[in-house]
């Protein structure tokens, strides 16, 4: 993961805040290795729940990121009450360059249907199952590029134009970027590193973590957040 560097100033005091490459965030989590345990929620409500685990193998050195977790919600498009769970890990080498990146999200209701995907980022390789309802499995390999983005779109009867509308071709690719931070939790000050992914000046994602590594708060576009027991406002 290529560490992205960008400035920010607080709207009151004007002070920069000090930057970090993401390596050393990414470092510092697998140097604790101290799982995160998060409820998922918005407007004080409280919809699932999520595991980030860190992992380390002593005899090769390669690094692990697993996470899982479950959301219910209500969409008019889809059922009254939906349950979601999602599992994954993203595979690091020594240098904590990220290599694979395997997840599956299994929809609960009325029938477990699920889809999985292994994504090898050094040969640009994805690899996609989907298990539907009545136990069939059907599976395929994409390439990362245009040609396998059509060959994807043309199996789920999309138009390319139409949804060409929704995610432009030009549009720019996510930047991550960190640096020190504070989090205000019950009027008490915590000292944290901060990770930001962005596109196109949005912000997608925000994450709080302790200088323990785990995740204290993370706060999503879709107005999710993200937080442990003791660290929710």
């Amino acid at each position: 993961m290529t560490a992205l560097l960008i400035r920010h100033e607080h709207a009151t005091g004007k002070s920069r805040l000090r930057e970090v490459s993401v390596a050393y965030v990414l470092k510092l989590m697998f140097d604790r290795e101290q799982p995160s345990d998060l409820n998922i929620h918005s407007d004080r409500v409280r919809f699932g729940q999520m595991r980030i685990e860190p992992h380390v193998d002593k005899e090769t050195g390669v690094r692990t990121l697993d996470f899982s977790g479950t959301l219910q919600f209500a969409s008019p498009v889809l059922l009254p009450r939906q349950r979601v769970s999602w599992d994954g890990t993203i595979l690091f080498d020594p240098a904590l360059v990220a290599q694979r990146v395997q997840f599956g999200i299994t929809m609960h209701e009325p029938n477990d249907s699920r889809v999985a995907a292994r994504i090898d980022l050094a040969s640009r390789m994805a690899n996609v199952s989907l298990q539907l309802p009545d136990g069939a499995v059907l599976e395929d390999a994409y390439t990362l590029d245009d040609a396998g983005a059509a060959k994807l779109m043309d199996q789920l009867g999309l138009d390319p134009a139409v949804v060409r509308t929704v995610v432009p071709r030009e549009a720019a690719p996510p930047t991550i970027s960190a640096q020190q931070s504070v989090l205000r939790i019950h009027g008490e000050k915590i000292e944290t590193y901060m990770v930001t992914v962005e596109q196109s000046g949005q912000t997608l994602l925000e994450v709080h973590l302790s200088e323990l590594g785990q995740v204290l708060q993370a706060r999503t576009l879709i107005g999710y957040t993200l937080a442990p027991d003791d660290m929710l406002p």
